[in-house]
């Protein structure tokens, strides 16, 4: 029960190494179509099948292909939570965000700043003791 907890945590840490992908033209695929299959399946390799040198097509394992779709069904929901953030400024032009955002950016960098002044201004605990207090403490009184 542990290992499979483990394994629920850290869904990467104990997975197999991806197979080897390899490129062949589509006259070696149509020829060794079986045997092509069954090494995929084995997940010995992945296949690119080129035409004419340009890639047109690819075979992976079910495995794979159940993993491809759980990553794209993961990526579409973030893409939905990103696009609700768009949506309330889908009528407002590129040029009015980016002088917002820089309007934006000014004002706490200004606000930054005068926290930072307003620091250094103040006295350190070393300064703000009176003299008296100061030597004594230094002589161990």
């Amino acid at each position: 029960m542990g290992d499979a907890k483990l394994s629920q945590d850290r869904p990467y840490q104990d997975r197999p190494a991806d197979p080897p992908t390899e490129r062949i033209n589509v006259t070696e695929a149509r020829r060794g179509w079986s045997g092509l299959l069954n090494r995929v399946f084995r997940r010995e390799a992945r296949i690119v099948i080129e035409k004419s040198g340009i890639p047109v097509a690819a075979i992976i394992s079910y495995r794979d292909y159940e993993a491809y779709r759980r990553l794209r069904a993961r990526l579409e929901e973030r893409f939905k939570a990103l696009n609700g953030l768009a949506e309330p400024f889908k009528d407002v032009s590129p040029e009015e965000i980016e002088r917002e955002v820089a309007k934006a950016i000014a004002e706490v960098r200004a606000e930054s700043r005068e926290r930072s002044a307003a620091h250094d201004e103040r006295p350190n605990s070393a300064s703000a003791l009176p003299d008296a207090m100061r030597s004594a403490s230094s002589r161990g009184n």
